[in-house]
């Protein structure tokens, strides 16, 4: 039902490398129409910025509690942060749909947004990328390739 989104969801390089795979054998057995594949990146859109605007707020929330210096919500808050930045944003469809220069959705976040972003996800100095941009993604659509 949602198998437009379930490469999103993948943070191992090699369950990626898997599901790209299967996207790509279905997508030869099954040639979507035109208006479905242009459904389909909608819907990855969609899902990618729900993804990147929960980690805006998270990150503001984390924000705040320092300020109000609530330790427990502090704590909790860097947890969600950790997991954003080392698991979920470094999806490699997730690296482009962000990148300015790949989905460019990264333009309709705030400017602190996209600092921590550079400096946690793409610039992190304890946790290089380890998986590759996917400019392509399963619909076999976007052919920009992005360089970092």
């Amino acid at each position: 039902m949602y198998h437009f989104r379930n490469h999103i969801l993948k943070t191992c390089s090699q369950r990626f490398a898997v599901v790209v795979a299967i996207f790509f054998i279905m997508f030869c057995l099954t040639v979507p129409s035109e208006k479905k594949r242009a459904e389909y990146i909608l819907k990855e859109r969609a899902f990618a910025n729900f993804l990147f605007g929960f980690y805006e707020n998270t990150l503001f929330q984390y924000n705040e509690s320092l300020k109000s210096r609530n330790k427990d919500r502090t704590d909790f808050l860097r947890k969600a942060l950790d997991y954003f930045r080392n698991k979920v944003l470094r999806n490699p469809r997730l690296l482009y749909l962000w990148d300015s220069d790949g989905g460019k959705l990264s333009i309709n976040y705030a400017e602190s947004t996209i600092e921590d972003y550079d400096k946690n996800v793409w610039n992190n100095k304890d946790r290089s990328l380890a998986l590759s941009i996917d400019s392509v993604g399963p619909y076999f659509i976007d052919t920009i390739k992005v360089s970092r």
